[in-house]
């Protein structure tokens, strides 16, 4: 009976901590972004680049800081900043999107932004064509 007890303790320790680590929702909406899908359009499918640029604003009272950036493609390439942005400051995020790696046809493509407030995503969509 005191195992099942202790048992079912640490569980609840557990499970608080686990609370306790996860970012409050409100949080989340202290991160803007000016936009958060890039169309590229049409796309010639050749060893060419082509960028955007997500452009965020902390409307939060604390620092944002980006952990990582993950793409959904190997396609895409991420850059961004890795100092904390302050509070009424902005911050950068640019895709690269590398044509000759992406199929013929309409891409839908999603981009995972995570910060110590939470996980925002961002999608990239256009439309690759044969090389011209």
């Amino acid at each position: 009976m005191k195992r099942l007890l202790l048992f079912i303790m640490s569980l609840f320790s557990v499970a608080q901590l686990s609370l306790a680590a996860m970012p409050d929702e409100s949080q989340v909406s202290d991160i803007e972004f000016s936009a958060t899908t890039c169309d590229f359009g049409v796309v010639p499918r050749q060893n060419r680049s082509y960028h955007c640029e997500f452009i965020y604003t902390n409307k939060g009272e604390k620092p944002i800081v980006v952990l990582g950036v993950q793409t959904s493609c190997s396609c895409l390439k991420a850059d961004f900043s890795r100092r904390p942005v302050r509070p009424g400051e902005q911050g950068r995020i640019v895709i690269e999107l590398e044509a000759a790696k992406v199929d013929d046809g309409v891409f839908h493509r999603v981009v995972k932004v995570q910060t110590n407030l939470g996980v925002s995503l961002l999608t990239v969509q256009g439309k690759s064509v044969p090389k011209r």
